[in-house]
């Protein structure tokens, strides 16, 4: 009986032994580990036979390794083997990791270097499969630009100083899970078919870069040597862009991809935004001439954080659509012109932006000589008045005897709108000299002499000129200038005559003549010539008549009342002072 006790009491110790070890790795009993597994699919090297020769030699020596975000190496590394009816894909064995930290996974045959991120959130079954490739490998790079790494860091062995594996760890977590991200970017070369519509710009920049990654894998180049610049082997790829809502495709031959890298990652704002693929809108605007006519035909093109174009319409309208929140750089082109402003700053930020808006700048040559009269509205006549420009052949400067102008030290090129400034004219008493000074640039209001229409505004640049030998010679000399009509500044437009409740009147022109009959004794106050100094400020000369006639220099500041009401207050020189005037209504 003793050896029967015995015996029972082994067989129950085994029995409960044997029943711990069966629960020892069991998922749901809190194991803290995953066994990984998967395949590294590279893609078919389609280098000169050299590189075919190494790659297909190195085919001998494949691994793979495992690192966590410190750098530190997971067991030993993991050989490739080829797998069974494929030529270029290859599976590794299974390997346990740990489920709290996050991992990079690195496959390297030859040259070829895939990488791939796997967050602890992923790391939840017993099981866990994890594949490299391509899109793994892009998925990658963008992160690390995302997160300021220098290019190759994950799977280098060690981060750089100051980078925090806990801060990483979150981001990946969050802005940045892997998994989404590695979705986003074969979604995104899915949908970016040519021809196809509804696909964002910046969709079509993930395929783009999806493609060149590829393609440098295939020339047996590792991605990451060849972002940091130890490379410069060329690559042919793929460039997606969305014109006119549909995407186009053409081929771009490069040495680098690192401004099509930095445009994807400013732009890509990761899934804890919504994603990259979410909702898109649009920007909008109009070319027109500076008269207002619209300009069809015209490319309008984006940069930075995507790439998109769209041609204008019949009457000068463009729509950019499938954009996405970011910076964009837009840009106008049409063959034989030019347009201002040269490029626009546009911050898309859950909206679609409108009213970006390009000017046609229709540009003109003139050679005027000496002996001869210059209108913007007829060019170069042989006399007559009313005269423009004139060129003071043996001083070597302008004269204008019926348009005012200011010179500005902004480049030609860069000038669309006229700048506010006080525009003078050569009849004033002590008047300015204009210097026909090559490269020097003026902004013209031409006058309406009648002074009933609005002026107009033009750039001018001089070109070049050369001088009379003297007065009695016959050896005029030559001034050349381009030119081209540009927008008026942005005012408050109180142009024309108001009359007063007190029985005042004021005639507000910036050139030309009044030509209205005030009714009534008040005073008449005639701002002419005048220029706007800023939206609600002018400045320039006054008249009074009634009771007296007084002349002189004058500031104005006016506003409009809800109604159309005319509220100005006229500060100038003695025995003027200040003068407010409330109340004015426009006459016809």
């Amino acid at each position: 009986m003793k050896l029967l006790g015995r015996l029972l009491k082994k067989a129950s110790v085994l029995v409960l032994g044997l029943a711990l070890f069966g629960c020892g790795d069991n998922d749901s009993g809190g194991s803290t580990t995953t066994s990984l597994a998967g395949e590294a699919t590279f893609p078919a090297v389609v280098a000169g036979p050299a590189k075919v020769a190494q790659a297909t030699k190195a085919a001998a020596n494949l691994t793979l390794e495992i690192r966590d975000l410190n750098g530190i190496l997971v067991g030993a590394p993991l050989p490739l083997t080829l797998k069974s009816g494929t030529t270029d894909t290859y599976t590794y064995p299974a390997a346990s990791v740990s489920r709290d930290k996050d991992y990079i996974l690195t496959a390297v045959r030859g040259s070829q270097v895939l990488r791939a991120l796997l967050d602890r959130a992923s790391l939840t079954g017993a099981t866990v499969s994890k594949n490299l490739d391509r899109v793994s490998t892009t998925a990658v790079i963008l992160a690390e630009q995302k997160l300021s790494l220098p290019i190759g860091t994950f799977g280098s062995g060690a981060l750089p100083a100051g980078s925090d594996p806990t801060t990483l760890s979150s981001s990946l977590a969050g802005a940045l899970k892997p998994a989404t991200l590695e979705k986003d970017l074969s979604d995104a070369l899915s949908a970016s078919a040519p021809g196809a519509a509804g696909v964002s710009a910046l969709q079509t920049q993930l395929a783009s870069l999806l493609n060149a990654v590829n393609e440098v894998l295939k020339k047996n180049v590792d991605p990451a040597e060849y972002l940091k610049g130890n490379s410069t082997t060329t690559i042919t790829y793929t460039t997606y862009t969305v014109h006119n809502g549909t995407v186009q495709g053409t081929q771009t031959t490069s040495t680098s991809i690192t401004t099509l890298l930095g445009n994807v990652a400013s732009s890509y704002t990761g899934p804890s935004t919504g994603g990259s693929t979410g909702t898109s809108y649009t920007i909008s605007g109009k070319v027109t001439t500076a008269g207002g006519i619209g300009v069809s035909g015209v490319t309008v093109s984006t940069s930075g954080a995507a790439t998109a174009t769209a041609t204008t319409a019949a009457d000068g309208s463009y729509t950019l659509a499938g954009v996405q929140n970011g910076s964009y750089t837009l840009s106008a082109s049409k063959s034989s012109q030019t347009f201002g402003p040269s490029s626009l700053t546009v911050v898309v930020n859950n909206a679609n932006a409108t009213g970006q808006d390009f000017i046609a700048l229709v540009e003109m040559t003139a050679v005027l000589r000496g002996d001869q009269f210059f209108t913007f509205a007829t060019g170069v006549i042989p006399g007559g008045v009313p005269s423009e420009i004139m060129y003071d052949d043996v001083e070597g400067g302008l004269i204008l005897p019926h348009a005012v102008a200011l010179s500005t030290t902004q480049g030609y090129a860069d000038i669309v709108r006229a700048p506010y400034g006080i525009y003078r004219d050569s009849n004033e008493p002590g008047p300015p000299t204009f210097p026909a000074t090559a490269g020097t640039v003026y902004v013209f209001r031409s006058k309406d002499m009648l002074g009933m229409e609005p002026p107009t505004y033009y750039k001018l640049e001089i070109v070049g000129a050369t001088k009379r030998p003297n007065v009695g010679s016959t050896d005029y000399g030559t001034v050349t200038f381009r030119y081209a009509q540009i927008l008026p500044p942005d005012t408050l437009d109180v142009f024309g005559e108001w009359a007063f409740p007190d029985g005042a009147h004021l005639s507000v022109l910036l050139s030309g003549f009044m030509d209205y009959t005030p009714v009534g004794g008040g005073t008449m106050y005639v701002l002419n010539p005048l220029s706007y100094t800023g939206r609600t400020t002018l400045g320039g000369r006054f008249i009074t008549w009634s009771p007296a006639t007084l002349s002189g220099t004058v500031a104005v500041t006016i506003s409009l009342t809800a109604d159309g009401k005319l509220n100005a207050t006229l500060t100038g020189d003695a025995p003027l002072g200040t003068v407010t005037l409330s109340g004015g209504t426009k006459q016809p």
